[in-house]
């Protein structure tokens, strides 16, 4: 088997994140560099596609959202007798 498959991804340890309970990383390079062994070795569904840095605690954490704003809310449509005779068509 290949050495570098034998190789483990070695990372320091750093306290998670009190905001949101992720993982943190000193550098955007530590994050990409595990989202990357994720991408090569993980049986998961969801992998992280990115890294940003948090405003909470100002270390870098990995998400799986493609964007970088916030998510869109959808509000519910209300059934088409709760709304105005313009809107029901």
């Amino acid at each position: 088997m290949n050495r570098s498959r034998l190789r483990r991804l070695t990372l320091p340890e750093l306290p998670d994140c009190p905001d949101s309970g992720k993982r943190s990383f000193n550098s955007q390079a530590d994050a990409m560099r595990l989202i990357q062994h994720l991408h090569r070795t993980s049986k998961r569904l969801t992998i992280p596609l990115r890294a940003y840095l948090c405003p909470a605690c100002h270390f870098w954490h990995m998400t799986s959202r493609e964007n970088a704003g916030k998510p869109r809310r959808h509000l519910p449509v209300p059934p088409a007798e709760a709304r105005p005779p313009e809107e029901q068509a």
